[in-house]
């Protein structure tokens, strides 16, 4: 039978990925939507969480693991 109840590890990344998009993200997605970018701390912010890197080409210093 598959389980598909996050273990301790997942459960503690998806509450922090919640947490953050919450507290910094929601505050400031509609301008960044009009804008065309999102602040720069927002985005260090994700950085430091690990959030960013996996969907960045390796050439530029990310992961490169988003796969489409």
């Amino acid at each position: 039978m598959i389980n598909f109840q996050l273990d301790e590890e997942q459960s503690m990344l998806s509450t922090a990925i919640r947490r953050f998009a919450q507290e910094r993200v929601r505050k400031v997605f509609r301008d960044a939507d009009e804008e065309g970018g999102m602040q720069a701390d927002v985005i260090a912010a994700g950085w430091e969480l690990g959030l960013l890197p996996t969907s960045i080409p390796e050439a530029y210093g990310g992961f490169g693991e988003l796969r489409l």
